[in-house]
């Protein structure tokens, strides 16, 4: 929600158009965004 400047209702809308679009279960799509997330935070970190 954060990253996208959204609020919950629309987070939720993104997430299950997601889901819907790559035919994959709701939780999936949210993991793998954080997992994004922590990914980037990961190499900003190093970088530091």
């Amino acid at each position: 929600m954060g990253r996208y400047g959204i609020g919950a209702e629309q987070a939720f809308d993104y997430l299950r158009r997601r889901s819907q679009q790559e035919q994959v279960k709701l939780s999936d799509v949210a993991h793998n965004i954080i997992g994004d997330q922590d990914d980037k935070n990961a190499a900003q970190s190093s970088d530091d």
